[in-house]
């Protein structure tokens, strides 16, 4: 039975790929092949150590033969036929086209030529049946996958955008002129950070709410140097009002989904109709209105505990709510 490990098989990979690559650059000196190559020096010089111990017995005329100094080239004396790089099986091909799938829907790639040439040449390494198979999985929206060219544009060419836009803190749509300033990922989700001049802010807008994206001829003033932006903390979260929540225990799917931290140094939270604890948990907002429609519309799993403005808030409009249900079942008598 073969107990190697993943970890074990992965770099001993990467040990016998160094051998055509020197061979090809004898000149790179450790620290600049660690750069090419994605490693600190330290590591590859154990990948080289390693390499060094490498062969089909422990003869030594077996080894593979090799020296080095740090701040020179890597002399191989003797590869033992490994003159050429391992070639990905039709798995590994499979496991790197889905990452390269997901490159190439990336915001903010503008030219795909080398990731679509890079994914061809992962294909051609699978079989027809492998290849359905991974391309099924990996799924596209056209309409998204335009709107994140287009912004990508915006920002390559410096360009005003406009488009429509769908918020979900007022629960409509509104046109949108802004000046964009740079993209990021939260997630699986896209956002573009963009200076909203009406505002007189930067604004952060979900690429995937976005509809009928338009590149206009005025040049973008971003005001990039006003940007405070926190790869942490990009919406700003830590300065913004806190609620303080009751989850059932049916809902704590919640947690993760809306961004809640579970507060376990306190006891839970028993509610009046059920025998069971609820989870004391706080959840960062950003607006009050989409706060309110929130905690209504998870009324059957969340509970409001504080603060005071945002209890009274979410009463408030539910007591509005009921008051419109009554008038229609009025005028219905």
């Amino acid at each position: 039975m073969n107990t190697d490990s993943p970890e074990k098989l992965v770099a001993l990979v990467q040990s016998l790929n160094l051998v055509p690559y020197f061979k090809a650059h004898p000149e790179r000196s450790i620290f600049e092949a660690a750069k090419d190559l994605g490693l600190s020096p330290d590591e590859l010089v154990r990948a080289l150590e390693r390499l060094h111990c490498s062969g089909i017995s422990t003869q030594t005329q077996d080894l593979i033969d090799l020296s080095y100094e740090l701040t020179k080239g890597v002399v191989i004396h003797d590869d033992q036929g490994m003159d050429s790089s391992l070639r990905l099986t039709p798995t590994e091909a499979g496991a790197l086209l889905l990452t390269v799938e997901v490159l190439e829907t990336m915001p903010g790639l503008v030219d795909r030529s080398a990731v679509a040439s890079a994914a061809e040449k992962l294909r051609s390494i699978m079989d027809d049946r492998s290849r359905a198979i991974y391309d099924g999985i990996a799924e596209h929206s056209s309409a998204t996958e335009d709107v994140q060219y287009r912004i990508a544009q915006a920002l390559h060419t410096k360009r005003r955008v406009q488009f429509d836009y769908w918020s979900a803190s007022s629960n409509s749509t509104s046109t949108r002129t802004v000046d964009p300033a740079r993209i990021f990922i939260r997630g699986d989700v896209a956002y573009l950070t963009a200076f909203v001049e009406q505002y007189g802010e930067h604004r952060n807008f979900r690429v995937d709410r976005m509809r009928n994206v338009e590149i206009l001829a005025e040049p973008a003033r971003p005001r990039t140097r006003k940007l405070q932006f926190s790869s942490e903390d990009p919406f700003g979260f830590r300065d913004s009002t806190t609620a303080t929540l009751a989850v059932s225990p049916d809902a704590l799917w919640m947690l993760d989904e809306y961004d809640m931290k579970r507060q376990d140094e306190t006891p839970p939270c028993p509610a009046a109709d059920d025998q069971k604890a609820w989870v004391k948990a706080t959840m960062p907002i950003g607006s009050t209105s989409w706060f309110t429609r929130f905690a209504l519309s998870h009324a059957d799993r969340v509970r409001v505990l504080g603060p005071k403005d945002l209890v009274d808030a979410v009463h408030e409009r539910a007591q509005v709510g009921i008051q419109r249900y009554s008038m229609v079942d009025t005028n219905k008598s």
